[in-house]
């Protein structure tokens, strides 16, 4: 039962959807009888090179990957999804395919045309929700308007929605009664103790202030234990060092050290020493209802708990005073109480610890993509549409391909 995958990302990218979105292909590959993974070509190199380069291990043998390239005077979404349809329908017809999965609203009309042309189980994996503007409070409604009708006109069509938060399920059974809606969680490859003694706070992310690191930092120096701050983030050199001056600014006589972007391998080693991992979130609709941060899988895979901002989305990840702290969004005095509360009882950290490392066994991508495998093997067995069209040759290679 092979599964296709596809993404309008860059392949590599220092987005977080290029990690989210090769760990989860990897990982269906290996839960699938192989996972064709379409992408945007972003490098030179062979995109098995890209992996072991960027996450330090080789793909999956049963993992094809194909790097779409197009015309760069021209906006992806009308070449890509087109490219990537075309090379899946070779796909389905040699009986290559037999489940389609995409994660981006611009390839909608693709997931509906395919199952109306071959009658093949195809879902929609949601990381945001668009389909009814009037309720958003944090986008530019007259800018996404083409996302709203994109799945206004086309996820009844579909076999079923992907989310990854029980609260954004609500919003597409509310919005799509007749559709079923599954959560499945956002994954971690990998459970690793960390250091016996850590040490620090640490955030992942956007340097910007309106995502939190300033309040992190105000709320780190106001507290009595001060501890020191790692902060991975920053996506040029001139960036990170502009922040480390701003950051000497707000957060005097704290020892702060930004790394600008890392690859997988040293973010790993870095989040080792980590004892805090922070999520300062605002209360937006995003981060209220629908947001999944890689960042919180990050912090757990490594045995982390957090201090995020009270949200029902942290509530569904994090359990108060056993895997994480909560504090009111944007409250830097209630944020800096935490700190203190959590630097001041090191004799809790390993308890703590414990309950992280066995929550985190159970969001691996590999459970992930079991969950997933699940789901397509109970929409196979029943009929969704005309029959597959099946010809023989199911080795054939499909258009598009680049490994």
């Amino acid at each position: 039962m092979p599964v296709a995958y596809a993404h309008t990302g860059y392949f590599p990218s220092p987005s977080p959807s290029f990690t989210f979105a090769t760990y989860n292909a990897m990982a269906l590959a290996y839960a699938f009888n192989g996972c064709h993974y379409y992408i945007r070509r972003n490098s030179t190199l062979k995109p098995a090179d890209v992996i072991r380069s960027q996450f330090g291990f080789r793909p999956p043998s049963n993992l094809d990957i194909h790097a779409v390239s197009g015309p760069s005077w021209l906006p992806a979404r009308f070449w890509h999804v087109r490219r990537v349809k075309r090379g899946l329908a070779g796909l389905i017809r040699s009986g290559a395919v037999d489940a389609v999965i995409a994660r981006n609203p611009v390839f909608l009309p693709m997931l509906k045309s395919l199952r109306e042309e071959f009658g093949i189980p195809v879902y929609f994996e949601s990381h945001d929700f668009y389909a009814d503007l009037s309720v958003r409070d944090d986008v530019n409604r007259s800018r996404k308007r083409r996302l709203e009708r994109l799945e206004r006109e086309n996820i009844t069509g579909l076999t079923a929605v992907i989310c990854l938060q029980e609260s954004q399920k609500e919003w597409y059974a509310k919005t799509f009664p007749g559709v079923p809606v599954h959560v499945v969680r956002t994954g971690l490859w990998k459970v690793d103790s960390g250091a016996s003694s850590p040490r620090e706070l640490v955030y992942i992310g956007s340097l910007d202030s309106h995502k939190g690191v300033d309040l992190m930092l105000r709320a780190a120096a106001r507290s009595r234990t001060r501890p020191p701050v790692l902060i991975i983030g920053g996506k040029t050199t001139a960036e990170v060092q502009i922040f480390k001056k701003h950051a000497a600014e707000i957060a005097a006589g704290i020892n702060v050290d930004v790394t600008g972007w890392l690859d997988r391998s040293a973010l790993e080693s870095r989040l080792s020493g980590a004892a805090l991992g922070a999520l300062p979130l605002r209360d937006t609709f995003f981060n209220r209802h629908l947001t999944s941060p890689l960042k919180l899988f990050d912090y757990f895979g490594h045995g982390i708990p957090v201090l995020a901002s009270d949200l029902p989305t942290m509530r569904e990840l994090i359990r108060e005073e056993e895997t994480g702290l909560f504090f009111p969004p944007g409250n830097e005095a209630s944020m800096a109480e935490a700190i203190d509360r959590f630097f001041s009882q090191q004799d809790r950290w390993p308890v703590m610890r414990e309950n992280v490392l066995r929550a985190a066994a159970e969001w691996t991508w590999e459970k992930r993509a079991r969950r997933i495998r699940t789901i397509v093997e109970s929409d196979l067995r029943r009929p969704s549409g005309p029959e597959p069209g099946r010809v023989t040759g199911a080795n054939q290679e499909a258009p598009g391909r680049a490994s």
